[in-house]
């Protein structure tokens, strides 16, 4: 029988809900959950007891288990600890993070990482990536909503007229989306833009404005934009600027795939904005699209607010777990058969998502990039 063990987040997301643990027991799967791992998202111990999971300590989690769930990667010193031949199912930014794979590898195990599930239409449902993104861009806005001086709608009053706020979104992925249509349900006049000319239709479709600047190339790679010419990225920063001078939020999520994100907002750019406004730069842990981000801060400079969060969707724990536990039980049939950890390796999905299997690494990406450092 497969023992899956759940780990305590320090962001306080879990891998697994209640309600989906619930399901896998009936399926004759043993989930062992590290006490209080819930607790932060609204799911307590006894939540747990209810759906049949056994809670325990990480020592026994990572000596007992054969699936490991955790988002932040198990750190080295765990990994010895770890029972043999046990499959890791993290978070690790692979594109970043490549030599955590070689460590994975030097003890045996297995590792798939979930941001490299294609973005195919069959993995919609295990896509923790756009799950994620979903609630990122809900909170981007209700985090800024809360620190600009003014409200976010039009409004006629006796004492006359408040102007709607202006709100600037830069990437129209799928937190992008997200953002536009939470700032349009609070009533901002929102501008979008995208390097993606497909993302238009996207754009108007949940009521933003789409900013156009022509040049920019079009490849994609799994849906991600690819890296631009410098001469573009210069008419880029111009437009924004003249658009950022009136907004009083400012979102970006600007990134390519092991790339340091595209600077987009120089200090120039923020000093024109309103006083009180807020630029929420989710790209910082990549290197942050303006210059002023600092990853995991939120710093105020001449009277504006730079918050650089690469970790959005954790500020709603609750919702976010939810859809990542959904986003691994899909997951979970393509890994389990007849009582045992079998990958379906010929698996498009876990193809690509398999980076380390029983001990060999299996990516080419990884491989490549280990070669040559």
């Amino acid at each position: 029988m497969v023992r899956i063990g759940v780990l305590k987040q320090q962001d306080g997301r879990v891998m697994l809900v209640p309600q989906d643990c619930q399901h896998l027991t009936r399926q004759e799967l043993t989930i062992l959950t590290e006490h209080n791992a819930g607790e932060q998202a609204g799911f307590p111990d006894e939540a747990y007891h209810q759906a049949g999971v056994q809670l325990t300590d990480r020592q026994t989690i990572l000596r007992q288990a054969d699936l490991l769930l955790s988002l932040e990667p198990p750190p080295p010193q765990e990994l010895a600890k770890c029972k043999a031949g046990a499959c890791i199912i993290t978070l690790p930014f692979i594109a970043w993070h490549p030599e955590y794979a070689r460590e994975v590898a030097q003890h045996n195990l297995s590792l798939v990482a979930l941001d490299a599930i294609p973005r195919i239409t069959r993995a919609q449902s295990m896509d923790v990536l756009s799950s994620q993104a979903t609630v990122a861009g809900y909170a981007a806005i209700v985090l800024a909503a809360e620190r600009i001086p003014v409200l976010m709608p039009m409004l006629s009053t006796a004492a006359g007229t408040v102007r709607p706020v202006e709100v600037v979104v830069i990437g129209a992925g799928v937190a992008g989306l997200q953002a536009i249509a939470t700032a349009r349900r609070l009533g901002a006049r929102v501008y979008a833009f995208d390097v993606r000319a497909a993302t238009r239709e996207q754009v108007e479709s949940v009521g933003g404005q789409f900013i156009e600047v022509e040049g920019a190339r079009q490849e994609e790679r799994g849906g991600y934009a690819v890296e631009q010419t410098e001469e573009f990225l210069r008419r880029q920063r111009e437009v924004i600027a003249q658009y950022a001078a009136r907004a009083y939020i400012l979102f970006t999520t600007a990134a390519v795939p092991g790339k340091r994100a595209p600077l987009l907002i120089p200090e120039e750019t923020v000093r024109q904005m309103p006083v009180g406004a807020v630029l929420v730069d989710m790209a910082a842990r990549f290197g942050g699209n303006c210059a002023l981000t600092k990853d995991g801060e939120e710093i105020l400079w001449e009277g504006r607010r730079i918050i650089g969060d690469s970790n959005l969707a954790a500020r709603f724990p609750g919702t976010a777990s939810q859809l990542l536990s959904r986003n691994i039980a899909n997951l979970l049939p393509l890994l389990i058969r007849d009582g045992k950890i079998q990958p379906q390796i010929d698996d498009e999905i876990i193809h690509e998502s398999l980076i380390v299997f029983q001990g060999e690494i299996r990516s080419a990406r990884v491989r490549e990039h280990l070669n040559t450092t």
